[in-house]
């Protein structure tokens, strides 16, 4: 969502909410002043923006359609090229198109995989998220792991901009990427350029001090 919209759609209503926190918060002698950098801790601290950007690889017995790695444009196809997986086909075939693929983690993969998170894979969510296929006489078994590719770290807050009397304001922050060695596996998963990204935080006064309601992420 463009950040013009964003900002036009976080500030509605709350004035006489707002008035008396203000009124209380004077009253105690509390500043109702936001810094850049208590914004920036705050910012630092939310869930969403510590939160690692991740990818998921698949290894196991799987069911794929083989028309993906003879036409070389699945991701299978583009992990065993970036030396993510090894792919072992076999001589089973069903439905015309699928054949059963044995696929590993490859050796500098396997090595790396120790701080990936092995995650559980239902066989609805391995068809209509993966194309793995499963029948009953000879399911897949898929084994997921959620890659972390990279962190965001804070560079920036480059203005406050004070709402509904200050008693809330929109920052505007600037904060990058740094990848991790997972990123070299899966070089076009993150997104370019990884500095100079760009952000908008909401905060809004209450009794007991700033909150930070809304993060938007570019």
């Amino acid at each position: 969502m463009p950040f013009a919209a964003i900002s036009s759609r976080l500030f509605t209503g709350r004035h006489l909410a707002g008035a008396v926190i203000l009124w209380l918060l004077l009253a105690g002698g509390c500043s109702r002043r936001l810094s850049r950098d208590r914004a920036a801790a705050m910012i630092s601290r939310h869930p969403d923006f510590q939160a690692p950007i991740t990818t998921d690889v698949i290894v196991g017995e799987l069911w794929l359609d083989w028309r993906d790695f003879a036409d070389n444009w699945g991701k299978f196809a583009k992990w065993r090229n970036n030396g993510v997986i090894t792919v072992k086909p076999t001589d089973q075939i069903e439905a015309v198109w699928y054949r059963l693929y044995v696929i590993e983690l490859a050796p500098a993969a396997a090595a790396a995989a120790k701080n990936w998170q092995r995650v559980e894979l239902s066989t609805h969510d391995a068809w209509e998220k993966h194309g793995i296929r499963s029948w009953p006489w000879r399911p897949s078994k898929p084994i997921l792991y959620r890659v972390p590719l990279a962190v965001r770290k804070l560079e920036a807050v480059l203005g406050l901009q004070p709402r509904a009397g200050e008693t809330a304001y929109l920052a505007h922050f600037r904060y990058r990427l740094d990848a991790s060695p997972n990123a070299a596996f899966f070089p076009d998963v993150l997104p370019s350029p990884l500095s100079g990204r760009e952000g908008l935080a909401l905060f809004r006064l209450w009794d007991d001090g700033w909150r930070l309601e809304e993060l938007h992420l570019e």
